[in-house]
């Protein structure tokens, strides 16, 4: 089945963020536009689910190095399970103690 193309603007207003930031996650490397044959970026679904995915990581209270961090585990696969759970404990602990 083939996925629809969403412009950055229809990808913007989906997932509720603005062209800038979107771009701002593309320079760090968070998200992969993929292009079309004039070299135009565009998202599907699957990057909407990315996107939410990362998001949730944010809400968490990861600073965006540490979900840098956790992106790069993850590229590299399921042997870095234990590194990534460890990430997140630490982000726990860490948001825990500036809670109270």
């Amino acid at each position: 089945m083939k996925q629809e193309k969403l412009t950055i603007g229809q990808f913007s207003e989906l997932v509720g963020l603005s062209t800038y930031t979107l771009r701002y996650y593309e320079n760090e490397h968070l998200i992969v536009p993929k292009r079309d044959d004039n070299n135009r970026r565009f998202y599907t679904q699957d990057d909407v689910k990315w996107l939410g995915f990362l998001l949730h990581l944010k809400g968490t209270g990861m600073t965006m190095s540490e979900i840098k961090t956790y992106v790069q585990f993850r590229a590299q696969g399921d042997s870095t399970n234990r590194k990534r759970q460890k990430l997140l404990e630490e982000v726990k602990k860490t948001s825990t103690r500036s809670n109270c």
